[in-house]
């Protein structure tokens, strides 16, 4: 009863948890709803909503933390399809069942959506993407340090790309395929493999 697209969604000790989205496409209609399937029983539940709407974004879990991070609120119909970006990290405790939003020195430095994002060595990392910038897709790599609530830069891809996958292999990070334009395909796919 609470269909929409463009969310976040994770996958916690056996459930799996659909964060935010929008009900009305590019147009608008995005919401801050918070909701968990069990695969198990079909049993869908409703959760405590998020501190703010987004859409066109992924969430990650890390240390029993689900953490939903930039995505924008999509919104053609005013001619805001690409430039209401967030730049706040919201999150949510599985084991209290509240939000927090992290401190606004730990808001993501390039603010876009369309992101993939991995966790890797205990950082989640945030890549690629697109926005209203001057350019087609980002090359941006940022992966943020959840103890010292720091961002650090890393190589850039090396093709601007949004709405893609992204995993961590082997202690590599994959990026397969691309958009590099809106409404647009590409068949490459990048290796990340960190320093020491």
């Amino acid at each position: 009863d609470r269909l929409r697209g463009g969310a976040g969604v994770v996958v916690h000790d056996g459930l799996i948890y659909l964060v935010a989205g929008h009900q009305l496409g590019h147009s608008s209609g995005h919401v801050p709803w918070l909701d968990s399937f069990n695969p198990r029983t079909g049993e869908w539940r409703r959760l405590a909503d998020a501190p703010r709407p987004r859409d066109h974004f992924q969430g990650v879990v890390v240390d029993g933390k689900l953490y939903a991070v930039a995505g924008r609120r999509s919104a053609a119909a005013s001619g805001h399809a690409l430039d209401l970006t967030i730049p706040e990290v919201d999150v949510y405790d599985f084991a209290s069942g509240r939000w927090s939003t992290l401190p606004a020195t730990a808001n993501l430095p390039t603010q876009r959506a369309g992101v993939s994002t991995v966790v890797l060595n205990g950082m989640f990392v945030v890549i690629g993407g697109e926005s209203a910038a001057d350019f087609r897709m980002h090359t941006e790599v940022e992966a943020l340090n959840l103890e010292t609530m720091r961002w650090t830069t890393l190589a850039p891809l090396n093709y601007g790309r949004h709405g893609t996958g992204a995993i961590v292999h082997q202690g590599k990070m994959y990026v397969a395929a691309r958009s590099s334009r809106q409404g647009a395909g590409d068949r490459i796919q990048e290796v990340f493999t960190p320093g020491p």
